[in-house]
């Protein structure tokens, strides 16, 4: 953990193996993480433990145990539940809602064969939620109204972070899609039937989009001409902004609460961009103020987390 400056960074896990894709509740007192375990020297990323404490890490309540496959974890906006997708129990894959305290054991919400990594609408009602092959779908909370709201034909839905981000006001969906390992865009859809809208123009490849807090600018990654991508501002349409300064990497870029700052991982940092140690970069959106670097260490396999970090509200 540090300050919104790259200072005071202190631990505030202690447990064995590995534990990652940190993320802070809406109100700022709590984190919801997921835990790794080492099995002889080796991280099974493959299975993990979804585990909820206290802002410094504290009281760390086990949520859900053993999962396999085990996504992202995003809070409910009142804190009560978290939500993620895996195999629990020996189940098949599907998205699960559990009490954020621990007190009843996790309850799926959707029977959609491959559904992976929800994230909660602004108002607690409704989930987006991936669908294999390239598909968005919106869940509500109880599991019923399934409904596909992408009608494009991907290979692949989803981006460095999280499937899908909601725009504040909940009318709007953010997405990235394209190709398994090949050219993705960026598209915006409502809720409303109509077809999604893509965003981004006139690059190869763009993904990893973010809402301001405001819900009036994107933030995400556009293909340089240089050593890496671009963190990009544009606003809902999708004019440009600003093309913020330096070449980062393939990862979500995420909004502090005020909008004032960016941050985002840079898997080959400096000059040269030659491979690692990988850095967490606080960026200035008025680029007023130099990029602070902090060290974002990968797991014992040399894996880096998807998630660059999340920032902590301390007031609401």
């Amino acid at each position: 953990m540090s300050d919104g400056n790259g200072a005071a960074r202190h631990q505030i896990t202690f447990d064995p193996g590995s534990q990652v894709d940190p993320s802070f509740s809406r109100d700022g007192t709590r984190l919801a993480y997921r835990r790794v375990a080492t099995l002889q020297q080796h991280v099974d990323v493959d299975v993990a433990d979804a585990v909820v404490a206290n802002a410094d890490g504290s009281k760390p309540v086990v949520v859900a145990r053993g999962v396999r496959a085990l996504s992202h974890i995003a809070w409910s906006p009142d804190g009560r539940f978290v939500a993620f997708s895996g195999f629990v129990g020996g189940g098949a894959e599907s998205g699960w809602i559990v009490p954020s305290d621990g007190s009843a054991p996790p309850t799926s919400f959707t029977s959609l064969p491959g559904a992976w990594d929800p994230v909660w609408a602004p108002d607690g009602t409704k989930l987006a939620i991936g669908v294999d092959p390239g598909q968005l779908w919106v869940v509500n909370r109880d599991g019923s109204g399934a409904r596909r709201v992408s009608h494009g034909t991907y290979e692949e839905v989803g981006q460095k972070g999280e499937i899908a981000e909601w725009s504040p006001d909940g009318s709007l969906i953010l997405f990235t899609a394209g190709d398994a390992g090949g050219p993705t865009q960026i598209y915006v859809v409502g809720l409303d039937g109509a077809d999604e809208r893509r965003i981004t123009q006139n690059t190869d490849t763009a993904a990893n989009g973010s809402w301001s807090p405001d819900g009036n600018r994107i933030a995400y990654m556009r293909a340089g001409t240089g050593s890496g991508p671009l963190v990009t501002i544009a606003d809902p349409t999708g004019r440009i902004l600003r093309i913020l300064r330096g070449q980062y990497g393939w990862y979500q870029p995420v909004w502090s609460p005020d909008g004032t700052k960016l941050m985002i991982t840079d898997d080959r940092p400096g000059p040269a961009n030659a491979v690692g140690p990988a850095v967490a970069v606080i960026l200035d959106v008025g680029e007023k103020l130099p990029p602070v670097e902090i060290p974002a260490p990968a797991d014992a396999d040399n894996n880096l987390p998807d998630w660059t970090g999340s920032w902590q509200r301390l007031a609401p």
